[in-house]
């Protein structure tokens, strides 16, 4: 018969122990008997035993049965990098959830890969899989599935990347559902701002190592200070919003007055899809005002802003670097930049002119040719293999 992966294995770690057969098998109940059996590979350990095992070796189960961790590992990883790269993080939502369901079945214990499907599961809460389900019953359906697998992570995993990952989501989620105080305990576990991974390495390292720390940090607090300004109109406790439409407008405009602060040269990279998305809203402001000329001119930028990103995206170099001053050599990596929907920028703002805010700006020329220039560039993309 065949030597067996678990004996061998086995045999390794008892020795490095100094344990002999006999002290082992008093651990376990068994004769010495079936622990030389074992170790030839006459005979396997009971499948409730293995946990027994582990425990006495300080091992896994995996590397008691001889699986190559690092192997699985690599696996894994590619699964997951392969779920957001080409399907999460270009729209296909879904079918990044059936990769990773389907790579669940062959590592059923991933902690990685369960919260890479918590954090899928949670993207598609907007958009049903077959177009005729209640939006409202999958959105809940969604985030109750996303908080079963995020708070299975935090019951069995203690590994922080995983756990970090799925605390985010359930923070996302939690509140949706009548359930803030659980995301206000989670979110009180994070650290802040102050002392984060990326302001703590600000500190630590020294020469070009520190000047790249900062200028991530002011990047990555560039994207979220702007983004969280076009967040901030929210109803407040007595449903009313904390801005007037006028107001708000005016917060839009400095939005995009702060990213031409910061990024004088107009090289905007990732940030030509804020910018369409903050001249749509524009757009749509001064429409709703009866203002054709001020919501056209914005409907030209944000035509002019998803062209430029989606033609970043599809032809910048892997080694492409951002030239403003203060990201003067930060790497842009285009090729990971996301999008929640198949379709590029363009036909984003395409089908966003379709709106019926729009409706009094079709007969203009300068509707029709801004709707011209973006038809060229308008893709909807599709799944690997489709």
């Amino acid at each position: 018969m065949p030597t067996l992966p678990i004996g061998p294995t086995l045999k390794r770690l008892r020795r490095a122990r100094d344990m002999s057969q006999e002290q082992l098998a008093v651990y376990l109940s068994v004769t010495p008997q079936a622990i030389s059996r074992w170790e030839t590979g006459a005979a396997l350990p009971d499948i409730a035993q293995l946990p027994a095992l582990a425990h006495i070796f300080d091992v896994t189960t995996d590397e008691l049965l001889g699986v190559d961790l690092t192997a699985k590992e690599a696996r894994i990883q590619a699964i997951t990098a392969n779920a957001w790269d080409n399907y999460s993080a270009k729209g296909h939502l879904h079918q990044a959830v059936d990769l990773l369901r389907g790579a669940l079945l062959e590592y059923p214990n991933s902690h990685t890969l369960i919260a890479a499907l918590c954090f899928a599961v949670w993207w598609t809460r907007h958009a049903p899989r077959q177009p005729h389900e209640d939006q409202a019953t999958h959105y809940k359906a969604t985030l109750e599935e996303a908080i079963a697998l995020g708070e299975k992570v935090l019951a069995e995993c203690t590994q922080d990347e995983p756990r970090h990952q799925v605390i985010q989501v359930l923070c996302y989620c939690y509140p949706n559902l009548g359930q803030t105080d659980k995301a206000v305990a989670l979110a009180l576990q994070m650290p802040d701002a102050s002392i984060s991974r990326n302001a703590l390495l600000c500190r630590i390292h020294r020469g070009t190592q520190r000047y790249t720390q900062y200028q991530w940090e002011i990047y990555s607090t560039m994207d979220t200070l702007l983004n969280n300004m076009t967040c901030i109109n929210a109803p407040l406790d007595n449903g009313n919003n904390p801005y007037t439409p006028a107001e708000f407008a005016a917060i839009q405009q400095k939005v995009i007055d702060l990213y031409a602060l910061f990024i004088e040269d107009g090289q905007y990279g990732f940030f030509h899809t804020r910018l369409a998305s903050a001249h749509m809203a524009l757009a749509h402001y001064h429409a709703q005002k009866k203002d054709p000329t001020a919501a056209l001119g914005h409907l030209q930028h944000a035509a002019t802003h998803a062209i430029a990103f989606d033609t970043v995206q599809s032809t910048a170099a892997p080694d492409a670097t951002y030239t403003a001053l203060l990201f003067r050599g930060h790497p842009m990596g285009a090729q990971q930049w996301s999008k929640d929907s198949p379709k590029n920028t363009a036909q984003a703002v395409l089908d966003d002119m379709q709106h019926a805010d729009f409706a009094p700006l079709r007969s203009h020329a300068a509707f029709s040719a801004i709707e011209n220039e973006l038809r060229p560039h308008a893709v909807m993309r599709t799944p690997p293999g489709a």
